[in-house]
């Protein structure tokens, strides 16, 4: 017996002390000997074969046993030395010997009969680890059931293979469940669905269609978690449930040969059921309500949970805002101009907060603290750790501020990032040598109150303008050089307080110099920083500049720039 194949198909086996021939039958073979293996190697077909022999072996053993092993098989073998003990200790070292000797990729086979009752325990975790971590194919578990001989005292090889696909099932699955790692079962499903197409695979084509409907939504799922696409993802989870219902229903779950499938199906869709929308529903037809920004904290709690810290600080920004045009009472919530709005409202809140704190609810003051701690993390998190401070575990950690905010979805009022308002409109305008400009603004708004931004040559003309356009609001008038930009910044500053206290704020884009343009430019600008909303008008007076001069207070066209798309 001379011959050895130096392959990469390995039998991984241990020897007893007192071996005793028996007769072992795999499907309608038969073979007597005195060792498991021996017999395995010769009722396996040519093409099942192992190449090499990994042999647990006692120091008795080595001596006794395995002599009898080499002389019997056409292949190497190899005794790997068992520590007496069975300390912790003991068990890794024999563990160890046997890992080091099984190459990396590796067609491995199990023969779990003979050898102490803990020595499957041990191929088992072998498994486990080669598996993981060495790119080992685990061919076949056989046990020969040496305690229950068939009638004509044949000893049946049993393939226990289906013990490790278990586990295999079972951790993905969880792996789904804990959303640590969806994808490892959308991959375990595609890999298993290849694996039907073989031509001994005699699994109707129904079933196949089925499956491979399951194993398509699970890749859709998993690609969708893992960008933190929580509305796709919601269709993703109502696709994958509807998979598999029609999979249970229609398909022959039973011939594809998975373990317990019934059963990991259906905790595949209890894992998906905490995230979908309702069936069939597009996604511009999404509704914005209180079920569905529960929905999106769930996700939320999952990403934390999984430790996907970067989609979850970033899902909370949005969920805050989709939660403030809720109580805005917003129906285009995915309308991008329109979330826009509101977190330039939230951020306003944020810098009114820092600089008069004392003047705002404190709600409000929550509100802002707790959108500066989402945009300081989303920040650290988004930009990777790019700056010159370093990001530390804690930082990353769940929020103590998530809790709270969770606390108070449903509470409407929370959600309320305005402040200031309750005066009205506000004109702002320059009042230049053309003052049939702010003569029809005044016309055309009547504003609760004007802020006028006039020259030293013009500030003069402000009570006849008021006069003549019957305009009897408040009125505040802000003296600049008309030909310099020193000032405007003042102006702004000072303006800040007026500016908080109206619900709107129209600018006048014509009359005045460039730089009194400019100051209403900044005014606006201020305004919007702070919250308001602001619009734009220009006027439009089609007659000679002489005309206007001798006649400035006549009707003109006023044009509102945001109708006109301007």
């Amino acid at each position: 017996m001379d011959r050895y194949i130096m392959d990469n198909r390995v039998l991984l086996t241990a020897l007893g002390l007192n071996p005793k021939e028996t007769t072992y039958t795999l499907g309608n073979r038969t073979c007597k000997s005195l060792l498991s293996p021996v017999a395995l190697y010769n009722l396996l077909p040519e093409d099942e074969r192992f190449d090499r022999v990994l042999a647990l072996c006692t120091e008795e053993v080595l001596e006794k046993t395995f002599p009898l092993l080499r002389e019997e098989l056409p292949v190497m073998c190899e005794p790997t030395r068992v520590h007496s003990g069975v300390s912790a200790g003991d068990l890794q070292a024999t563990l160890h010997n046997m890992l080091e000797k099984i190459p990396e990729k590796a067609e491995l086979i199990l023969d779990v009969t003979h050898g102490f009752r803990h020595y499957p325990f041990l191929f088992f975790t072998a498994c486990l680890y080669l598996k993981a971590l060495k790119d080992v194919k685990i061919k076949k578990i056989w046990y020969g059931r040496l305690d229950a001989k068939n009638p004509d005292g044949a000893a049946p090889f049993m393939d226990l293979s289906i013990l490790l696909e278990m586990v295999d099932w079972f951790h993905v699955v969880q792996s789904f469940r804990d959303m640590s790692n969806p994808k490892a079962l959308a991959k375990k499903l595609s890999d298993y669905g290849h694996g039907m197409k073989r031509p001994d695979e005699r699994i109707p084509d129904m079933t196949k269609k089925k499956y491979n409907a399951v194993a398509s939504a699970a890749r859709d799922f998993a690609e969708r978690f893992g960008m933190g696409l929580p509305l796709e993802l919601g269709m993703s989870s109502a696709a994958l449930q509807g998979r598999i219902e029609e999979f249970r229903r229609e398909g022959d779950i039973s011939a594809t040969g998975i373990p317990l499938a019934d059963d990991l199906l259906l905790e595949i869709g209890k894992a998906a059921e905490r995230f979908r929308v309702a069936d069939g529903v597009e996604k511009r037809d999404l509704v914005l309500d209180l079920e569905e920004i529960h929905r999106q904290e769930k996700l939320i709690d999952a990403y934390f949970e999984a430790g996907y810290h970067n989609n979850a600080i970033g899902l909370i920004r949005e969920l805050v805002i989709s939660r403030l045009m809720l109580s805005d009472g917003k129906k285009n919530w995915l309308d991008r101009s329109q979330r826009k709005r509101i977190e330039r409202c939230i951020g306003a809140l944020v810098d009114y907060s820092k600089k008069k704190g004392s003047a705002l609810t404190d709600d409000r003051k929550k509100l802002a603290g707790i959108w500066s701690s989402i945009i300081d993390a989303r920040n650290k998190l988004h930009h990777h750790g790019m700056t010159e401070d370093e990001v530390s575990g804690k930082q990353i950690g769940i929020p103590e501020w998530w809790e709270e905010l969770k606390q108070r979805l449903d509470d409407n009022s929370f959600w309320d990032c305005g402040f200031g308002g309750g005066s009205g409109r506000l004109l702002i305008s320059a009042l230049g040598l053309h003052p049939g400009f702010l003569y029809n603004a005044l016309r055309e708004e009547n504003p609760e109150e004007c802020l006028v931004i006039a020259s030293h040559e013009t500030v003069s003309r402000w009570d006849e303008l008021a006069r003549r356009a019957g305009y009897s609001g408040d009125f505040e008038i802000e003296e600049m050089n008309a030909h310099s930009f020193d000032g405007i910044k003042k102006i702004v500053d000072e303006s800040e307080d007026r500016l908080v206290r109206f619900d709107e704020v129209v600018c006048n884009l014509t009359g005045g110099t460039a730089a009194m343009q400019y100051a209403v430019i900044q005014l606006a600008r201020r305004a919007e920083h702070l919250g308001r909303n602001v619009r734009w008008i220009a006027v439009i007076d089609n007659r000679s500049v002489d005309e206007q001069k001798l006649n400035p207070y006549v009707k003109g066209e006023v044009v509102f720039l945001e109708d006109a798309g301007i």
